[in-house]
């Protein structure tokens, strides 16, 4: 996991409203969030095990988790925040 994270293109390349939203209403796109929705409430919707030193470690695994998902599925370029921010400004 490291490595992929050292690897990583890290070019800030302009990203526009409508690349943003045509990305989000791409097919692929759209299966991405949905499957992950389903993982998530998948592994949210399966019963903690009684004991408590299993329990825990799976609580705050599933935390992680759902934190993950939301920033993946709210996300958006900061180009298109500031452009959404300042046209409420207007």
């Amino acid at each position: 996991m490291l490595e992929m994270l050292l690897n990583l293109n890290l070019s800030k390349e302009l990203i526009t409203r409508e690349h943003f939203n045509k990305w989000k209403r791409d097919p692929i796109t759209v299966r991405l969030h949905n499957d992950l929705m389903i993982a998530l409430l998948e592994q949210m919707s399966e019963d903690l095990p009684e004991s408590i030193d299993r329990s825990i470690p799976l609580v705050h695994q599933r935390e992680g988790a759902r934190k993950l998902a939301e920033v993946l599925l709210y996300w958006e370029p900061i180009e298109v925040r500031n452009d959404r921010e300042s046209e409420n400004e207007d």
